[in-house]
């Protein structure tokens, strides 16, 4: 009789210690991209690259439940074979990419494509595969559910169209990614957000998510792509909704 007790006792109290650890854990989200999650050319990105802001915005919604990093690398894209001078472009290749998984997020906010154009064009002239992007972009988050099956995915989307002066101004490529970038989000069991307001300045953008995370209970294997517009102030792109 004791004995049974006592383990009975003993396994209550396990579970009484495992629910406090399981509530106090963070949920970790990672911020993955290119110089605009790095916040390149910010003067203090610590405190105000997109990453910094959101941990700002989340902990005013509900302190100490999120813990935000930035895993951003300037330049970097989807392609696993393209190159920026004599190193790989693709983040997939990268440093941060590899931090981030031994981290082992619950949610991923990934911003990457526009250092893509110049190479996604050739999926429409034949130098490259069809589908090659969308391919590399699935084995990239494919990555993240192999450490955390419930990992949800945000994709950043549509990407900011190029500002005048800029090398491939007027390309039609940030817009011809968009439907690839709905179909990436399918592939990882998408939950495409109809009627999500794009929005004008990535501050704007960086609330919508803070308010979406904040109804986050237990993060699964999803995602939904949030529309952004320009990062220069420029005219935004048409509004458009999609569903599944």
């Amino acid at each position: 009789m004791f004995g049974r007790t006592h383990f009975k006792r003993t396994l209550m109290i396990l579970i009484a210690v495992f629910s406090v650890d399981v509530s106090a854990a963070k949920i970790k989200v990672a911020c993955i991209g290119d110089s605009i999650t790095y916040g390149y050319g910010i003067a203090d990105r610590a405190n105000d690259s997109y990453p910094a802001q959101l941990q700002k915005l989340l902990d005013a919604k509900e302190p100490g439940k999120y813990e935000v990093r930035n895993f951003g690398n300037s330049g970097r894209g989807i392609y696993l074979d393209s190159m920026r001078g004599r190193e790989k472009r693709g983040f997939r290749w990268m440093k941060e990419h590899k931090a981030a998984l031994e981290w082992k997020p619950d949610i991923v906010i990934s911003n990457l494509g526009i250092n893509d154009c110049g190479e996604y064009i050739k999926e429409y002239t034949g130098a490259r595969r069809r589908g090659q992007f969308e391919g590399d972009y699935r084995d990239l988050l494919s990555d993240y559910k192999k450490v955390n099956k419930r990992v949800r995915f945000y994709i950043w989307t549509k990407l900011s169209p190029l500002a005048e002066g800029q090398k491939f101004y007027r390309s039609p490529e940030p817009f011809l990614m968009q439907k690839d970038l709905e179909r990436v989000a399918d592939m990882v069991d998408a939950g495409v957000s109809p009627g999500t307001a794009i929005m004008s300045r990535p501050t704007e953008h960086t609330q919508v998510m803070a308010s979406s995370f904040s109804r986050v209970r237990a993060p699964q294997a999803a995602a939904s792509i949030l529309p952004m517009s320009s990062l220069t102030g420029r005219k935004s792109p048409p509004r458009r909704s999609f569903t599944l």
